[in-house]
């Protein structure tokens, strides 16, 4: 807010004149960006972290797997993280590791064909983040 007083000739305020601009929107903005940078900053704190978890260099793959998936799940927060593989042919995709937060569960070993799923193994096939599949169309329930 810019304000500037009004005088009379003898130098007495008589008013005051001024604008005022609103700054809700920079400031939702600069929080937004605020908040962006936190969690990047966190983000790459956790891939540091994980980078150097031993679990990840001792051949235990399963353990790896593991170790991941609950970091995923715990550093983007969401409920379900899993990693999968495509077998040989590319028509098929086996669960290696489905880490499910609230619960603390693991597990492994279900399979998507890409025949049943169709808009699912497109989306893999163009790079196209899967979480935009509706579930019930797009995953097995094991």
């Amino acid at each position: 807010m810019n304000a500037i007083t009004v005088e009379d000739e003898e130098g007495k305020i008589v008013g005051v004149t001024g604008t005022a601009t609103n700054i809700t929107e920079r400031k939702r903005a600069e929080q937004a960006l605020t908040a962006s940078a936190d969690k990047l900053r966190n983000h790459n704190l956790v891939l540091t972290q994980l980078a150097k978890n031993q679990v990840l260099y001792q051949g235990d793959l399963k353990a790896a797997l593991r170790n991941i998936t609950e970091v995923a799940a715990k550093n983007i927060e969401v409920e379900r993280v899993s990693i999968w593989l495509y077998d040989e042919t590319r028509t098929q995709i086996q669960c290696l590791d489905l880490f499910e937060k609230s619960s603390n569960r693991h597990s492994d070993g279900g399979s998507l064909v890409a025949a049943d799923y169709p808009s699912y193994f497109q989306a893999l096939e163009q790079d196209q983040p899967c979480d935009r599949i509706s579930p019930q169309t797009s995953y097995a329930n094991w």
